[in-house]
């Protein structure tokens, strides 16, 4: 996935919601320039950006990602399946510290898996708030993993379940990779 598609469909969900960039910034909590960025696809936001403004919109993540209207009631009983070949890799890690694939193509469900990879060339994470909540599970490798002021050794087959509302963040660990799968409620608060 390409920043400017994100972009794209942002200016494309704020314009038919008649949200101005100003109105956007205020509700968001970020500048208006920031959004600017975002929306011309200079900018590659963090999942936890993509979160706040799609809270302030009123939409799902998945919308930013995907476009148009979401609407579980329309989906067919039996599930939508993504492909390992059709993930979507967001291969650019920039300011965020890390890379993530979107496991769940043009999915409309309130939750919403990643596969996040932290590597040893990467920036330093930063630290996430957003509304909902998390659960992480380890696939590989080992990561400290701040939540609030507690931090948590996660290796292998390890699962932390968090409030997002509270300050979190990976911590990467010298010379370690880890790959680890989060899953986020981006509805529950």
């Amino acid at each position: 996935m390409k920043s400017d598609q994100i972009g794209a469909h942002l200016r494309q969900i704020r314009k038919a919601k008649a949200v101005s960039l100003l109105q956007l910034a205020e509700k968001s909590g970020f500048s208006k320039g920031y959004l600017s960025k975002l929306e011309n696809g200079h900018a590659q936001p963090p999942i936890a950006t993509l979160m706040k403004l799609a809270q302030a919109l009123g939409v799902s993540i998945n919308q930013l990602f995907d476009g148009g209207i979401d609407d579980v009631s329309q989906l067919k009983s039996d599930g939508i399946l993504t492909r390992r070949t059709e993930r979507e890799e967001v291969a650019d890690p920039g300011e965020r510290g890390y890379r993530f694939e979107r496991l769940a193509v043009d999915s409309p469900f309130r939750l919403t898996p990643y596969l996040i990879h932290l590597e040893d060339d990467q920036a330093p994470t930063r630290s996430f708030q957003h509304a909902g909540e998390e659960i992480i599970f380890m696939v590989e490798g080992a990561c400290d993993y701040r939540v609030g002021e507690r931090i948590h050794r996660l290796e292998a087959g390890d699962t932390l379940v968090f409030d997002a509302l509270v300050e979190h963040g990976p911590m990467k660990l010298p010379g370690v990779t880890a790959r680890y799968f989060a899953v986020f409620d981006e509805h529950s608060s």
